[in-house]
């Protein structure tokens, strides 16, 4: 029974396709995408801003709707059922003979339900399922389209990020109580020893022999002014971001202060800080996968290791350290 059942559900399936790739269904559908753009919901009114609660809108009930209702009449699909039992539907008299009928068995009630089912129930569902079906394949082609955007858009992005990187140097080591206006001595001072930096400034007017002690002057080789970050009243970040005109000057400065041993600090001409030292570094992600590529292979290494089964791993990133292995979840400073 249900093998000879299988081609029809599929012969009315696909009747039913048809019907729904009509271009009334989708002059329909695209109505309702329209309505939606139209009608996205917009800033709110004065009058809904002032209010103490936000003000609840009705839904509109009378637009276009993504599924159009489709069924039956009752005269067509008492047709449809009467047809499976040898009844001339083109007789009226006849299938309401048939109606009049009553059923004596639970296996004709059972029959005539499934009849309905499968005459009408069934179609009617199909119509709706398949009118979400071809909905959904514009959603499809729409995702497609925003996701092809989205991925040029992200790596348009960090196409900029990298340009932008190319041309940045983070200095750390800060005193966090050392405000931006303090740190303009010791950053001009560190401009001043590199040569390229100083041609650079004379070659455009910026500095001469009169005004090289100008610490502002000095600073017209970045593209826009030394940043930090507050965290406080009187408190900052102990990085200052430097971001260069072009990168031939960020690489002479990288290349006469880059490295862990760090630059001494000094407040004024006389006054080091005792113990303070600034670093330079790249502003660049790829730099810092870079620096954590030997610290990912120790931890790999560890992993696969019988005798640090079952142990956690502490990792420091922001110093890049790895602590100890220990069976306790708990940061443990003395190991």
């Amino acid at each position: 029974m249900a093998e000879q059942e299988t081609p029809q559900m599929v012969h009315v399936f696909q009747q039913q396709r048809m019907m729904t790739q009509a271009p009334a269904v989708a002059a329909v559908q695209e109505i309702y995408w329209q309505d939606i753009t139209r009608n996205k919901r917009g800033p709110p009114t004065p009058v809904a801003s002032s209010a103490a609660t936000p003000q609840e809108t009705t839904p509109d009930l009378t637009g276009p709707t993504l599924v159009q209702p489709w069924s039956y009449e009752d005269h067509t699909a008492s047709q449809l059922v009467a047809a499976e039992y040898g009844v001339n539907i083109n007789q009226q008299s006849e299938v309401e003979a048939w109606l009049a009928k009553p059923a004596t068995t639970n296996k004709e009630v059972l029959q005539l339900v499934r009849n309905y089912h499968a005459k009408v129930i069934r179609p009617e569902m199909y119509h709706l399922v398949l009118q979400l079906e071809t909905a959904l394949g514009k959603v499809g082609d729409e995702l497609f389209v925003t996701r092809q955007e989205l991925m040029w858009m992200a790596a348009d992005n960090r196409q900029q990020q990298k340009q932008a990187c190319a041309l940045q140097i983070i200095t750390s080591g800060w005193p966090q109580g050392m405000s931006p206006q303090a740190r303009e001595f010791q950053l001009s001072w560190m401009l001043q020893q590199v040569p390229k930096i100083r041609n650079f400034l004379e070659i455009r007017g910026n500095i001469d022999d009169h005004t090289a002690e100008q610490t502002a002057r000095w600073f017209n080789v970045f593209s826009v002014d030394p940043v930090t970050i507050p965290q406080g009243q009187e408190w900052w970040s102990s990085m200052t971001l430097l971001t260069f005109k072009s990168f031939d000057l960020r690489a002479s400065f990288l290349e006469r202060y880059g490295g862990t041993g760090g630059t001494p600090i000094y407040s004024n001409e006389t006054t080091p800080l005792t113990g303070k030292h600034v670093r330079v570094s790249p502003c660049s992600p790829q730099w810092q996968r870079k620096l954590e590529s030997p610290l990912r292979v120790l931890i790999a290494v560890l992993n696969q290791h019988s005798d640090y089964t079952g142990q956690s791993l502490t990792i420091l990133w922001k110093t890049l350290t790895l602590m100890q292995p220990s069976t306790e979840r708990g940061f443990q400073p003395d190991v």
